[in-house]
């Protein structure tokens, strides 16, 4: 089966939600399945992109646990600034659907991904 994963966090983040959904494309791809997951870079931990993965540009591309992985910008803000957060997670999710970062046509019928 062809599986598409849309989620804010995946390894090497560490909020509950990347450790989760982690587990779960691992179990998928071992189980036979053809997983794509569109992500942010990681970002969680201090509320910031990582430093390891600054300057990578928006959009990078790839694998993790036998899943190919798009990885977009998180628009990081502080914990505590409510309205910042909800504007980060509206930019993340429109980098996330933008047809760039799903298969092409934006179907899960054909699995010619797009690299920039």
């Amino acid at each position: 089966m062809r599986l598409l994963v849309i989620a804010p966090h995946l390894a090497p983040d560490t909020a509950p939600t990347g450790v989760v959904v982690s587990a779960l494309v691992t179990e998928m791809a071992a189980a036979g399945h053809q997983v794509h997951v569109v992500t942010s870079l990681p970002w969680y931990k201090k509320h910031a992109v990582d430093p390891d993965w600054k300057g990578r540009g928006w959009r990078q591309h790839g694998e993790f646990a036998g899943a190919t992985v798009t990885r977009c910008y998180p628009f990081p803000s502080a914990k505590s600034n409510l309205l910042g957060r909800a504007m980060g997670f509206i930019g993340f999710t429109r980098l996330a659907t933008w047809p760039r970062s799903l298969p092409e046509n934006g179907s899960m019928r054909c699995w010619q991904f797009r690299l920039p």
